[in-house]
């Protein structure tokens, strides 16, 4: 008997799996957004405590939620094998798409769901796909400039170095591009954040900078993580 066995109960109970599965996402502190506070955050923290690694307690969040038809359990297990790595991209892709199949998080976990199926995607060099979930990344927030960045990127590597630069340039129309003013609660000072302005200015050179080199994008033969 492994010595985390005594932490699951014996009649597989799907509420009280769930819920250990999301305490163990809290211990690890990823912030997946689901689950309570109680008893069961005490025997999370002792399993984290005595695994051996990160990977085996996102497996127990796996094997806990492994056979509930349920989206939270499919967010979950998708996002347990997001964090697992390149190897389990497949997986990943199969079960954060039947969760969105199911359910319409709030905006936040929604697009840190496009975002990581995004990548998925990128890294299975299915840049069609990974367009499409960088694009509703963007959608759903479009101030957030990371989400530009991935789609520049995506369009350089289906060699379509004008549409990323034209892409980059209407974003530089975009409200979010002139810095956003920001006043301290505490004590009333004024700063700049000027991140949007920076990422889609070093992400347009770069490009700009690619095509005059006549740049072609070749992917590698052995597929690597991103």
């Amino acid at each position: 008997m492994s010595i985390f066995d005594k932490f699951l109960k014996k009649d597989n109970d799907v509420d009280d799996n769930l819920e250990f599965a999301q305490a163990l996402f809290d211990c690890l502190k990823l912030s997946v957004g689901f689950g309570s506070e109680g008893s069961i955050q005490k025997k999370a923290k002792e399993f984290v405590k005595n695994a051996k690694d990160r990977h085996e307690v996102l497996g127990k969040v796996i094997e806990l939620c492994q056979g509930i038809e349920n989206p939270e359990a499919y967010y979950l297990i998708g996002t347990a094998y997001i964090w697992k790595g390149a190897k389990f991209r497949q997986q990943a892709i199969f079960y954060l798409e039947k969760f969105l199949s199911l359910s319409y998080p709030e905006t936040n976990t929604l697009f840190r769901i496009y975002i990581d199926l995004g990548k998925a995607y990128e890294g299975e060099y299915d840049f069609y796909n990974a367009l499409r979930y960088y694009l509703e990344a963007k959608n759903v927030n479009p101030s957030i400039s990371p989400s530009y960045a991935h789609i520049a990127t995506i369009y350089v590597k289906m060699n379509k170095l004008d549409e990323a630069i034209k892409f980059l340039k209407d974003a530089k129309k975009l409200p979010y591009y002139k810095p956003r003013k920001i006043v301290s609660p505490i004590d009333g000072k004024v700063s700049y954040d000027d991140t949007f302005k920076i990422v889609i200015d070093s992400y347009l050179k770069d490009i700009e900078e690619k095509k005059a080199k006549g740049y072609v994008y070749r992917p590698r033969k052995n597929k690597e993580s991103i």
